[in-house]
């Protein structure tokens, strides 16, 4: 989480499954805005964050449970990245998703080359209108990356589905075009195989779920 009084990235340890006490830990190296963790193959914490005072997007790679130290590196520098998720692949390695707030706006995937994501390559995947707002990230049953995000342009939800673990390339489908629809999205896999996503129709202020069913040439909802 923010810290928005001391303008720093903070990171809370839960003691228990009811998270009644816990360790509170200041990250270092960034403002930490929209963060989001993901639990590495090593079984401690990595953290995704927009630095807002330098305009770049930086990982944290904890060495412990609580965070308490661990690998800082800056991966992005260019455009406005914001917005970022984070799922560790079935390589084992951090894969990255924002968007890219720079002109009408894109959405955008960074690899990482090595679990500690000291280097790595992004990818421009969506660029075609104001694409790429509030992404969120998920593996599916067969390893590949898939993502949901809101399509401000158009004020839709929309799914990209990658053609690899690195989500170099693979398909963009629209969803959901009733309303002002997709924000504030997030996705999941079920054991049944079938992606479910959660996002809010601004125009109702309704949460809405869609469960997507996977056709030959396809993706639709239900």
């Amino acid at each position: 989480e923010t810290d928005a009084t001391a303008n720093t990235l903070r990171f809370y340890k839960c003691d228990d499954a009811d998270c009644t006490s816990g360790s509170d830990t200041t990250i270092p190296g960034t403002d930490g805005r929209f963060s989001s963790v993901a639990i590495g193959t090593d079984g401690f914490p990595f953290i995704v964050s927009t630095d807002f005072t330098n305009e770049d997007l930086e990982v944290f790679d904890c060495s412990n449970l609580a965070c308490t130290t661990g690998t800082a590196t800056t991966i992005v520098t260019t455009g406005l990245p914001r917005d970022p998720d984070v799922v560790v692949g079935a390589d084992g390695l951090p894969l990255i998703v924002f968007h890219d707030a720079d002109g009408t706006g894109n959405l955008e995937s960074y690899a990482c080359a090595n679990v500690t994501c000291t280097s790595g390559s992004g990818v421009s995947l969506v660029t075609v209108g104001a694409v790429g707002d509030e992404p969120a990230v998920a593996l599916g049953l067969d390893g590949l990356p898939i993502i949901s995000y809101y399509a401000s342009g158009a004020s839709a939800l929309r799914t990209f589905v990658c053609d690899n673990t690195a989500c170099t390339s693979g398909t963009d489908y629209v969803l959901d075009t009733a309303g002002n629809v997709g924000h504030y999205t997030d996705i999941v896999e079920r054991p049944t195989g079938s992606p479910v996503i959660v996002y809010q129709d601004v125009l109702t202020s309704d949460v809405k779920l869609a469960s997507l069913v996977f056709g030959a040439t396809s993706v639709a909802f239900e």
